[in-house]
């Protein structure tokens, strides 16, 4: 019992320790429609990492890198590393996420002088 106990202690405290290892943030936490944002990880002091990927984006990355992506809404990006871990012979699995807002653009007002309109009223653009 006691060694199940020790085990999940290292478990637990070797997750909690490298996730706060994980650096991955976003260029931008806000960004307009049809923009694009740079994501940025970097795991390079972090031993023992087996994979690294992105979900529902990448599946492979490289330990350091960027990835531009283009979200139409709202979206949260969860970096997924896997780890061996010594202890338990096998890996941890710790995530990491960044959102992204994504804010719509209006028009709600467009003044503009038109050369062929004296009396200021209504331009119309095509």
């Amino acid at each position: 019992m006691k060694k199940i106990i020790f085990f999940l202690f290292i478990f637990c405290f070797t997750t909690k320790f490298i996730k706060s290892q994980i650096i991955f943030h976003a260029e931008k936490e806000e960004i307009f429609e049809g923009d694009s944002v740079k994501l940025m990880w970097d795991l390079s002091h972090i031993k023992n990492v087996k994979k690294v990927s992105i979900k529902k984006t990448k599946d492979s990355l490289s330990i350091k890198g960027e990835l531009y992506v283009k979200p139409h809404k709202k979206k949260f990006y969860k970096l997924i590393v896997e780890v061996r871990n010594k202890f338990l012979f096998g890996t941890n699995e710790i995530t990491k996420n960044v959102k992204i807002k994504v804010l719509k653009t209006e028009i709600s007002e467009f003044k503009t002088k038109d050369a062929n309109n004296t009396d200021e009223s209504p331009t119309i653009l095509q």
